[in-house]
């Protein structure tokens, strides 16, 4: 893959040594405690800029994610994980940085603008932390905040069965206290949707940060079964039209997104 990706794409990225050594650290475990299968690869582009979008149920979802992704990837991660000093150590070697999700982190968003626009892919939760319950909860503003600023393609992702591993903390506790959800598979599974970006006006319409969200959050709502959708299910199912503009990686690559553009009116089944 990296033979026709231009040089500064791969600056940072796990071609370096510290890069293949998170890898390695990554990877051990991962493979340890679960098998990962992943869905949906032909979507991923190959280089650039990408905004990578994905629920959450496990706190070792970021090394999982980090593991089968196979392009660098810089997950954004709460500052709590960061005080355990071997985390710190495989999260830094991985590229992640920490953000405090009790304020504006303005340093945090500086890195997460700093990676996309070197085009190294940057990982994002947009819930804010795991799920509860297993289901999607109602998302922060933030990734739609960046996604709107930076203009970078977006890959919504679905994660499912990683709520069943051990080492979950209280998160753990509760979800298996909630109404099982069979993710219908064995181990780990995460699928990958086609990207897109998002308009920062349609229709004539402004888009605000939160309705940028509420629009990636149905995408990624799109790729769970249905029991994982929550918050958004009921949502999903009154989408008349997808407000997003398909990303093709064989075009030239920029972290703008259009200005306008008329939401799209492709089918709405998930």
């Amino acid at each position: 893959m990296t033979a026709d990706i231009p040089a500064e794409y791969l600056e940072g990225s796990r071609h370096s040594g510290k890069r293949r050594l998170a890898g390695v650290l990554n990877g051990w475990w991962v493979r340890l405690i679960s098998k990962v299968h992943t869905v949906g690869d032909e979507n991923i582009p190959p280089w650039g800029p990408l905004l990578y979008v994905s629920n959450h149920l496990h706190n070792l979802d970021p090394a999982i994610e980090y593991y089968a992704f196979p392009r660098p990837i810089h997950f954004m991660g709460k500052q709590e994980l960061f005080q355990f000093p071997v985390i710190k150590q495989i999260a830094e070697l991985s590229g992640g940085f920490p953000v405090d999700r009790g304020k504006v982190d303005r340093e945090a968003l500086r890195n997460a603008e700093d990676r996309i626009s070197r085009g190294i892919p940057l990982g994002i939760y947009p819930e804010g932390g795991r799920s509860p319950n297993g289901s999607l909860i109602e998302s922060k503003g933030g990734a739609g905040m960046l996604a709107l600023k930076t203009g970078a393609p977006i890959l919504p992702v679905a994660i499912t069965g990683s709520e069943r591993l051990p080492l979950n903390g209280g998160k753990g506790k509760s979800q298996r206290a909630a109404a099982h959800h069979d993710p219908g598979h064995k181990g780990v599974r995460i699928v990958y949707g086609e990207p897109f970006v998002i308009p920062r006006i349609q229709d004539g319409i402004k888009i605000g940060a939160d309705e940028a969200t509420e629009i990636i959050m149905l995408e990624i709502a799109r790729l769970l079964p249905e029991a994982y959708r929550g918050f958004y299910a009921d949502k999903l199912r009154q989408q008349t039209t997808r407000r997003i503009v398909p990303y093709s990686s064989s075009k030239t690559n920029s972290t703008s997104a259009p200005s306008s553009a008329k939401s799209t009116s492709s089918s709405t089944e998930p």
